[in-house]
């Protein structure tokens, strides 16, 4: 009588146990049949909407013989913070349009160490920059199609901050036309700068 009892008991859980555990796992299978996945809160992440934000952007352009405004691809933009970081001067090589993408790539990764960025103008002259901390920049812009006399002078306070960030700032320029300007970060809204390089 005993034993019968304790038959029935164990058989009844046993089966309640089995329901139980058909019960989770279908509800562990989504709509098409397949297991679900858990969606992970590691804060390591990445997300699509976790977008680096834009500190500046704006557009290069340059008139050609025509007077056509057209994208001066390839052009350099170089965003210089008003107090630097460090004390190391930089080679011009890798901030020219006609050097190799690797030195650019140096070239780049050397301007942010000391709190600043080099963008390069796309074929719709569009250009921007994500590497910025809020703060006060000078832009120097250096055009790919417009030339310029190389042995023209070069203006007292572009010729200042260069020397202060680079070895020999007279090779940056070269013979490309340059624009020199003031630039407010705030941290939070893009920064907007255009240009137009216009003929001669």
């Amino acid at each position: 009588m005993i034993a019968s009892l304790l038959g029935f008991i164990v058989g009844f859980v046993a089966g309640r146990w089995d329901r139980s555990a058909v019960k989770v796992s279908k509800e562990s299978l989504g709509p098409d049949g397949k297991p679900l996945v858990a969606k992970s809160n590691s804060p390591n992440e990445i997300t699509t909407s976790g977008k680096t934000a834009v500190a500046v952007r704006g557009r290069i352009t340059f008139q050609n013989d025509s007077g056509e405004r057209k994208p001066d691809r390839g052009a350099r933009v170089l965003l210089l913070p008003e107090k630097r970081a460090g004390t190391t001067k930089l080679a011009v090589t890798g901030f020219r349009s006609a050097d190799a993408d690797a030195d650019g790539q140096v070239a780049a990764a050397s301007l942010r160490a000391l709190g600043g960025d080099v963008a390069i103008v796309d074929d719709a002259g569009n250009f921007e920059s994500t590497a910025l901390k809020p703060g006060t920049y000078r832009v120097l812009a250096l055009s790919h199609f417009q030339p310029r006399d190389d042995k023209a002078p070069i203006e007292v306070s572009v010729r200042a901050l260069l020397e202060s960030y680079f070895d020999k700032p007279e090779q940056l320029l070269g013979k490309c036309r340059y624009q020199f300007a003031e630039l407010k970060v705030s941290g939070q809204d893009a920064a907007l700068w255009d240009h137009l390089f216009e003929r001669e």
